[in-house]
Order: structure tokens, then C-alpha cells, then sequence
């Protein structure tokens, strides 16, 4: 606005010191013109131009505070005059004083008031409307820096009402609003600035903020669709688009969407990382193949690619196509790593000699590493070729000894029966975490009598220690299965999913019950299992084998005790639930022996005993015809197990419901 004067001035003869002032003004000789206009200002007092000139040229080199001596003496001659409480606005401004926004409010009353000093001046009042509100802008920027929320916002009104073609006043007021959390308010000040700036990418990027805040994912979705309509460049927004159209149950649009995106951009590595990632939520894993693919060919020398697609195939069982995959890349890379991998892919094709074959070749080509010996001795151990399993773990111990290998070995060579090889191996389990199994085997295998209370303590011990040893096992075991699932590592074929130790052990805990029930009689085998639960009072295992114990010596009551804490602390087997059934079915609980069973067939649905208990339990209580109703209603939707026709076929015709029991057969028949 300053900068307008030169014009009027020249329209004016001047005298010399003054013309000479103003051109170094105009030149940028500002400390020059300074000078010049301070001696202009003393010999012509009553010029106007001298005055403005000189407050500028300070302003110019930053002395605000001259440059407001100076306007504020030329009002002195010139009262009122708009150039020189410009000066003198701009000062205040620029030094920070508030003092600022009322010099600049009279400036704009005097405009209104006087539509000729527009001209005259060549100063407009949109202008210093402009002004005024740049100048609320900057006190509001302080006030939030200062932490003053209320006060910016209340600035932020002001600068937007003076200066609403600022877009940045609308943005910053919606964001302190939003900050705030009052995002209605926001999201008000928002729609508004979206009528004067439609479109404008940081208003609708903080748009979609609040709706995002607000859980309103139509209308989000919406504001990314215009975002990526608006900046198709901008490949950002067009992810957020992609995601956003998926959690909205828009897989299609989505998919297609990335696949658009991917085919303009097959560079882009993100872009198939996310598609990747989507269609594994959905377990959509012909899709990630397919997204996968298209991958390896814009980076096909990826090997973590090819190698995520060689996965892919084994999960959706095309192993023929991650064979081939895993050949391609063993001809480029001289380690055992792919040949691995196709051994593996023939043990989840359930091929265990061809997978046998493979592990043969590795070992052969690439020497006896421990993890290939192991592998190779478990193929073994499935085959039922424990000789060999035996050979490959011995010599898997020798490369670094390892107490689970020993168990694994032991284990063999006492099912073997070759008690004089196992010994050694037991005896190096003593004093480790794995004592009593080696405690349990070596007195099994021993020819040493003990006396009945030895026996009963050597027991209580062993039970007690196992339990402990089996819970951390477990517990392990778990910790490596949720990282699977998590997706840390490679894909394992099941039989090396599990932990071999874990189900030796499983085996060994059945086997010490087992002695115990050929031991002792049922008081002792409570009190050892009592004892064990002094230190593992939450065991499902302890307080089943408690129930089962009392059940098999026709103590109904204690046995189904026992059997609800076993439910309660984890227990989820279906003989349990069966037994279970069992005692309410004896105790004429129908209610209760009718769940049992449901639930006993529930996890095991070719259980044959659950489904004749059940038609005996509702035949009993006169509620066959509500069984055959529940039970027709579930072979609506499925026709599959022949255990359960059968027997529904059976309960109809106890019911003598004798047609639908035919139309069963028929449709067994046309199968």
C-alpha cells in the first residue's frame, strides 16, 4: 500500500532535496535516502512528501521505532493524513505491538467514511481489510504458540472475518478447533471454507481427519474419493482411498482400484505390498498369488518375492507351481536353502517318501547339518522307520548336544524296547529340566525293586515335576505358534510345526496314569494326584485324570467335580464331555447329559457313542421329536457326515417319523 505514493508524488514539481531523497528511496539506497529526507524534512516542513518518505525509508531498514517518530511528527503538520498512520501501523505490527490492529481499524473507518482518499491515495479498503486481517493471523499464530487455545480462536474469527480469502485463517482455526476437540465446530468452520475453496486439498485432508475422529466412514471415504478424483498424482490418497474402500466391505472397487494403481505405477513397491496385505486380510490367497505374480514380473529379481510366491502356491495347494518357483531359485543361489524347500513342499503335499528322497539329496549334496537331520529323522518317525529316526537324531546330538534330542532319542529306544541303549541317554536327562521323564523311564526300565512307599514318593514327585514341565513346554510351544500366525518365519509343513518333545511328553504324562492306575489303588492315585495340585491347583490335565480316576471306580460325584474344574481351567476334550454326559445321564439330569453330548460330538463329530447316547437320553425324557427337529434342521445345511445320518435316520425312526427318514436315505443314495 506504501508503495503507490511515488506515483502522486511525481505529479508534484518537487524541490531538489527532496527529489533526491525520494530516488534513493525508490533505488533501495534506503540508509542513503534516510539521510537525504531527515534534512528535507527540516528545510520543508509543510510538504507532505518528505514525511512519508522518510517514515518509510526507516521502515525500510527496520528502525520501527523512528519509522513511527517520524509519521507521528508529520501528523503533527498533517493531521489525519492515511499514508502516515499507515507508517505508524505498520510499525506497531512489525515490532509486535498490539497497538497494531486499532491503528489499522481507524485507517479503514476513514476509508468508509471518505471513498475519495481511496483514490487519492490509491489505498483500497480491501486492502487493509486484508491488512487487519493478516495482522489478527499473526497475533493468533502467538497466542496458540503461547498455549492461549481460546484466545487464537477468538483471534482466528476476527482474522477470518477481516481477511476471509485467506485459506490458511480457515485452516488453522478448524485445526485448533479440532485439536480441541470440538469437532463439530471444526467440521462447521470446515464446510464454510469449502464453499469459498472448493476442493482445496488441506481443507479436505483435515476434513477427513474429523471423519475419521468421528467414525464416519461413508463420509470419509467420500473426501478420499475426492482427493484422489481431485490429485490422481498424488499416490497417497489414492492408498487411503484403496483402504477405505475396503473396510467398507468395497473389496471389488478396491482391488481393481490398486490393480489400476499398479499398472500405472509398476515401480511402486508399496502399491503390491498393500494389495498383498488386503488380501490376506480377507484370506483371499488366490488373490495375493495373482498380486504376487504381477509383482515378480515388474521386480524379478526380488528373491523375497518369489519366495512369497512360492508360499502362496503351498497354501493353496498348488505345489507343482512352488516347485518350480524354488528350482528356478536354487539355479542361482549354491546353498541348501530352496532345496529345503522343496523337500517341505512335498511333505505338506503329504509325499513323505518323495519328500524322504529330497532330504537324502540335501544331505548328500550339502553334508549333515543338524536342522536337516532332524527334519529328516521326524519323515522317519512318520513313515514308522524309528531305526532310521534313531540313527539321523544320534547323529544330529553329536554336532551339538541338545536335551530335547536326548529326550527324542530315549523316547525311541524305550519304545523299542532297548532299555540297555536308552540308559545312557536317560542318565544324561538327570539334573535337567527334563529329570522326571528321565526319572519316570529309568524306573520303568530298572529291575529295582522299591518298597511301596518309595514307590508312592518316587510318584508324587515325578507327576508333580512333569506337570511343571509340560506347562512350560506348552507355554513355549504357544509363544512359537503365535509367531507363525503372526507371520514371523517360513511357512512349516504341520508335522514340523509341532513340538516333538511336547507330544513325548503328552504320551509320558498318559503313561505315568497309566502305571499309577496298575500301582496303586484308588485312595493312593488321589492322594499323588492331590499332591500335585498343591503346587498346580489350575492343571485341566491333574483334575481330569482326578475325574476320570473317580469315575472309572463308580465315584460319580467326585469325578464330576473334578471334571468341571477341568472344563473351568481350560479342558476341551470330547471323552471328557462324554463322561461328563455320562454321570448326568445317570443322575437323571437330561438337560445337562443332553449338552454334554452335544458338546461331545460338537468336537468330535464322528464320535458314534455321543449320537446313541443322545437318542437314548431324549427317547427317555419323551424329547426325541425335539432332537429329530434340531437334528433335520442341521442336515439342512449340511449332508456330509454319514455318522451323523445315520444316526438321525435312526432317531426318526424311533420316533416313527418313518418319511423323512426315507427321504434321508434317498438322498444318501442319489450321493
Amino acid at each position: 500500500m506504501l508503495s503507490n505514493y511515488s506515483g502522486a508524488a511525481a505529479q508534484n514539481i518537487l524541490p531538489y532535496e527532496v527529489s533526491a531523497g525520494i530516488l534513493s528511496f525508490e533505488e533501495g539506497q534506503y540508509y542513503q535516502a534516510v539521510q537525504q529526507l531527515e534534512n528535507a524534512v527540516s528545510k520543508y516542513p509543510m510538504r507532505i512528501e518528505p514525511h512519508v518518505y522518510l517514515a518509510s525509508a526507516y521502515l525500510a531498514i527496520e528502525d520501527h521505532t523512528a519509522a513511527i517518530n517520524a509519521a507521528e511528527k508529520g501528523l503533527v503538520n498533517f493531521p489525519g493524513n492515511i499514508r502516515l498512520k499507515l507508517v505508524i501501523a505498520e510499525g506497531f505490527y512489525r515490532s509486535g505491538d498490539d497497538r497494531a490492529i486499532n491503528e489499522y481499524l481507524t485507517i479503514l473507518d476513514m476509508l468508509e467514511n471518505n471513498q475519495d482518499l481511496e483514490t487519492e491515495h490509491g489505498i483500497t479498503q480491501n486492502q487493509v481489510r486484508t491488512t487487519i486481517g493478516n495482522v489478527y493471523q499473526g497475533m493468533a499464530n502467538e497466542a496458540y504458540q503461547d498455549g492461549r487455545s481460546q484466545e487464537a480462536l477468538n483471534l482466528y474469527y476476527k482474522a477470518r472475518e477481516y481477511s476471509p480469502d485467506n485459506i490458511s485463517i480457515h485452516n488453522n482455526l478448524a485445526y485448533i478447533l479440532f485439536e480441541n476437540g470440538r469437532l463439530e465446530e471444526s467440521l462447521e468452520v470446515l464446510m464454510q471454507a469449502n464453499e469459498r475453496f472448493p476442493g482445496a486439498e488441506q481443507l479436505s485432508v483435515l476434513r477427513g481427519q474429523i471423519y475419521n475422529e468421528l467414525n464416519d466412514s461413508e463420509k470419509l471415504l467420500d473426501v478420499y474419493s475426492e482427493l484422489y478424483r481431485d490429485y490422481p498424482e498424488n499416490l497417497d490418497y489414492a492408498i487411503i482411498y484403496g483402504q477405505l474402500l475396503m473396510s467398507n466391505n468395497q473389496a471389488q472397487k478396491a482391488n481393481l482400484l490398486f490393480e489400476t494403481l499398479i499398472s500405472e505405477n509398476p515401480g511402486e513397491k508399496k502399491l503390491y505390498d498393500l494389495l498383498i496385505r488386503m488380501n490376506e486380510q480377507r484370506y483371499d490367497y488366490g488373490g495375493k498369488r495373482n498380486v504376487l505374480k504381477m509383482q515378480r514380473r515388474a521386480f524379478p529379481d526380488d528373491r523375497l518375492v518369489a519366495e512369497e510366491l512360492a508360499e502362496t502356491h503351498i497354501l493353496i495347494e498348488e505345489f507343482e507351481e512352488a516347485r518350480a518357483i524354488y528350482d528356478s531359485l536354487a539355479v542361482h543361489d549354491q546353498s541348501e536353502k530352496y532345496h529345503v524347500m522343496i523337500a517341505r513342499s512335498w511333505v505338506f503335499e503329504e509325499d513323505f517318501d518323495a519328500a524322504l528322497q529330497k532330504y537324502r539329496f540335501v544331505i548328500a549334496e550339502f553334508g549333515e547339518s543338524q536342522d536337516l537331520l532332524i527334519d529328516t529323522a521326524q519323515l522317519h518317525r512318520i513313515l514308522d522307520q524309528s531305526s532310521d529316526a534313531v540313527d539321523l537324531l544320534i547323529k544330529a546330538d553329536s554336532l551339538g548336544p541338545k536335551e530335547e534330542l536326548k529326550v527324542q532319542i530315549a523316547d525311541l529306544l524305550v519304545s523299542q524296547g532297548v532299555h540297555s541303549q536308552a540308559r545312557p541317554y536317560l542318565n544324561e536327562l538327570f539334573q535337567s529340566r527334563y529329570d522326571s521323564y528321565a526319572t519316570f523311564y529309568m524306573n520303568k526300565i530298572s529291575d529295582k525293586d522299591l518298597s511301596r512307599q518309595e514307590l508312592l514318593e518316587t510318584y508324587r514327585v515325578i507327576l508333580r515335576d512333569m506337570i511343571t514341565l509340560y506347562g512350560d513346554l506348552f507355554e513355549e510351544n504357544t509363544d512359537k505358534v503365535s509367531q507363525r500366525v503372526n507371520n514371523i518365519g517360513p511357512v512349516l509343513p504341520e508335522i514340523f510345526q509341532k513340538d516333538p518333545v511336547l507330544e513325548i511328553l503328552e504320551n509320558s504324562l498318559n503313561d505315568v496314569f497309566t502305571s499309577m492306575s496298575g500301582h496303586f489303588n484308588f485312595i493312593e492315585n488321589i492322594q499323588i494326584i492331590e499332591y500335585a495340585l498343591l503346587t498346580h491347583p489350575e492343571s485341566a490335565i491333574l483334575h481330569y485324570q482326578k475325574g476320570l480316576m473317580a469315575f472309572n471306580d463308580s465315584k460319580p460325584m467326585i469325578a464330576l467335580g473334578s471334571f468341571k474344574k477341568a472344563v473351568e481351567y481350560g479342558a476341551n476334550d470330547y471323552n471328557l464331555y462324554f463322561q461328563m454326559g455320562e454321570i448326568y445321564h445317570e443322575l437323571g439330569e437330561t438337560k445337562n447329559a443332553i449338552l454334554s453330548f452335544e458338546q461331545t460330538r460338537t468336537l468330535n463329530p464322528q464320535f458314534a457313542k455321543a449320537y446313541s447316547q443322545l437318542i437314548d437320553v431324549s427317547q427317555k425324557a419323551n424329547q426325541l421329536d425335539i432332537l429329530c427337529d434340531r437334528w433335520l434342521m442341521e442336515y439342512k445345511t449340511d449332508k456330509t457326515n454319514d455318522v451323523f445320518n445315520e444316526h438321525l435316520i435312526e432317531a426318526l425312526h424311533k420316533a416313527d417319523r418313518f418319511e423323512e427318514a426315507t427321504q434321508i436315505l434317498r438322498d444318501d443314495d442319489s450321493r
